[in-house]
């Protein structure tokens, strides 16, 4: 009697630890958690991912930065923006199509530039990467949050197809003050973020 009692708690404990990764780690992220490895005959499982992930360090610091993706090798757009007036700090997010030796093509001073392979962006813990498509611009969210990390303060948002028209990035003009960049930038509503679409 008392053993089948064991058992029942037993079996309603798994049952409930089931349950409860499941709702944890529902979807893709399941398989984030557990792992076949199949080795001939033997099949295990782990409790861990075992890609390594690693935390982004910043190899440059700065407020000012550019973010774009690309599929092509270093463009006018890029070499502008490497060579502004005032100093920004570039961030480019490679996609599936972008050449693997990006970098060797890059022919001037990349101190202010952090590229990322694909390659280079799955080693990274940022948990939005499972949600980012490949070949889609929605990358460039990994490149605001890599910013954002890096110290920025202000982001601007291009391509690596558009050529500034001068050797600056200019703002808002001067009569616009900093509390009313939000209201402006929501068509007339308060909110502590300027849609860069809007």
């Amino acid at each position: 009697m008392v053993r089948n009692k064991h058992i029942r708690l037993t079996i309603i404990i798994c049952i409930t630890s089931l349950m409860l990764s499941i709702s944890l780690f529902s979807g893709n992220n399941i398989r984030d958690l557990l792992s076949l490895e199949t080795s001939s005959n033997l099949i295990s499982i782990s409790l861990w991912n075992p890609k390594q992930l690693q935390t982004f360090q910043c190899p440059v610091r700065g407020d000012k930065w550019i973010v774009v993706t690309t599929i092509f090798y270093p463009t006018k757009a890029i070499y502008k923006f490497l060579n502004l007036t005032t100093q920004w700090n570039l961030i480019v997010i490679g996609d599936q199509k972008t050449p693997k030796d990006w970098l060797l093509h890059l022919s001037i001073n990349s101190s202010r530039l952090i590229y990322l392979s694909i390659e280079q962006q799955n080693t990274l813990d940022f948990r939005i990467l499972h949600y980012l498509p490949y070949g889609s611009y929605a990358r460039k969210n990994l490149g605001y949050l890599i910013a954002i990390k890096c110290g920025a303060k202000i982001i601007f948002e291009s391509d690596d197809d558009n050529l500034l028209e001068t050797n600056d990035i200019y703002f808002l003009p001067k009569i616009v003050q900093q509390k009313h960049v939000p209201w402006i930038g929501f068509h007339r509503q308060r909110s502590p973020f300027i849609n860069i679409y809007g």
